[in-house]
């Protein structure tokens, strides 16, 4: 069977005999690898290529392409995140320095900036529809820090 299979592949121009006979030893291994290697079809030649440059990928720590797009995303909003706390400290400290008051004024420009943030958050989630802590449903008395707003009226004068 073997010779059969080896005089077929000299035949269609694969190999010569005599080195398939110095590969085998013996063996059929060889020749079943190498029947199975002709088998492949082009696709799958190819599939072995993308993975192959898969590989070369992740072994130079290339992972951006493996990762879905929503945890890429995720990371750059917590990357930029990072960066917008850092300059915001940066600009803090900055404007310490810029009074130079000491450790006192630090801390109420520190608190101020707190506070402004704070309320920045408020408007911003307001805008948005999204529930916060004084909209919450589940709070059992209504926020008591701001009036409540007046309704809107519908009686505006159309602008032509």
């Amino acid at each position: 069977m073997a010779v059969a299979r080896t005089q077929k592949m000299v035949r269609f121009g694969q190999k010569s005999a005599a080195t398939i006979y110095r590969n085998m030893r013996g063996s059929n291994f060889i020749l079943k690898l190498m029947a199975k290697e002709r088998r492949l079809s082009s696709a799958l030649r190819r599939q072995r290529h993308r993975d192959r440059r898969l590989l070369f990928l992740l072994l130079r720590r290339r992972r951006s392409h493996l990762c879905s797009l929503a945890r890429r995303r995720r990371e750059q909003r917590a990357r930029t995140m990072v960066l917008v706390a850092r300059e915001a400290t940066e600009t803090l400290a900055r404007s310490v320095r810029e009074e130079g008051r000491g450790l006192d004024a630090y801390s109420d420009g520190e608190r101020q900036w707190k506070k402004r943030r704070r309320s920045r958050r408020r408007t911003v989630s307001r805008r948005h529809g999204e529930i916060t802590l004084d909209t919450a449903p589940t709070s059992p008395t209504p926020c008591r820090c701001r009036p409540p707003r007046p309704p809107e009226t519908t009686t505006a004068t159309p602008s032509s």
